[in-house]
């Protein structure tokens, strides 16, 4: 496994590729890595995977949501507390696109008491929300939390047997995300059509979450395993594309979504341009009214 780079030469590295936001192949192929935990210390303990860091950082981004910041925001390393802040950041930005860093990143000086600075330097960063269900995590947690259980989303019956008369079928851009409480969706723009309703606390749930915030990268079946909770005894990718709604009818789909996926190897891409055939087997799905 590569050893991970020093702080510094994250940073100098990130740096560099901001302004025209062309990371090198060298920066880029590292970050990949880190991702999928590939990375070694050199040490039996390690470090926490990514999984694990990322959910530090989404949680400081909510406590920043709430305060106002909205979802632009600048985020110090020692208030997320995670051991590799621009492994994290950086990755998030140029690997998964979740968040664009702007040309504000470095390190400040920790103030520990009025007048007296410690020779610690604070990583921070600047940086934008724009990942569609990262900006829908965030605000969406930082709400109140309900004394009970949210209501099911909201299910509209399509009569069987093809899409309705009234709407014309054409090719089409549609993504494909999922909703906290667990109903795996095409998104239309305009309308929802529901794929599968998966518990929360499945296998398929925390896998397309995970694959959401993965896209277009060829993740190994041990990163799955290791990193996805209820995954770990699961040998065959194409097993698990299948368990979040691709099987049965929506079959053909399996290959547009989760192209590339092998038994040990999984890639997933949200948004594609589908067929008019295509998209009419998503029309005859029960919308979702969220």
């Amino acid at each position: 496994m590569e050893p991970y780079w020093p702080n510094k030469d994250v940073f100098a590295a990130g740096r560099h590729a901001l302004p025209e936001r062309k990371p090198s192949k060298e920066l880029l192929g590292y970050l990949e890595k880190y991702q999928q935990d590939l990375l070694t210390t050199g040490t039996p303990e390690g470090l926490p995977n990514f999984a694990v860091q990322r959910n530090k950082l989404v949680d400081v981004m909510r406590q920043k949501y709430t305060a106002g910041q909205g979802y632009h925001q600048t985020i110090s390393g020692l208030i997320v507390d995670v051991p590799k802040f621009w492994e994290l950041v950086l990755s998030m930005d140029f690997v998964s696109h979740e968040i664009e860093l702007v040309n504000n990143i470095g390190y400040d000086d920790r103030e520990i008491a009025a007048g007296i600075r410690s020779t610690i330097e604070a990583p921070y960063a600047e940086f934008m929300i724009v990942g569609k269900d990262l900006k829908r995590a965030v605000a969406a947690q930082a709400e109140p939390a309900a004394p009970a259980l949210p209501a099911p989303t909201k299910i509209v019956r399509v009569q069987q047997g093809g899409a309705p008369a009234e709407q014309s079928v054409k090719p089409r851009n549609v993504t494909v995300s999922i909703t906290v409480e667990g109903a795996i969706y095409a998104d239309f723009g305009n309308e929802k059509r529901l794929i599968k309703r998966a518990r929360r606390d499945s296998a398929a749930y925390n896998f397309m979450n995970y694959m959401l915030g993965h896209q277009k990268q060829d993740v190994p079946r041990r990163v799955i395993q290791t990193t996805v909770d209820g995954c770990t005894g699961k040998k065959d990718m194409t097993e698990l594309a299948k368990q979040c709604g691709f099987s049965t009818d929506l079959h053909p789909l399996k290959a547009v979504y989760f192209g590339g996926t092998t038994k040990t190897n999984v890639r997933f891409t949200a948004t594609a341009n589908l067929t008019a055939q295509q998209v009419k087997l998503l029309m005859q799905r029960d919308k979702l009214v969220v």
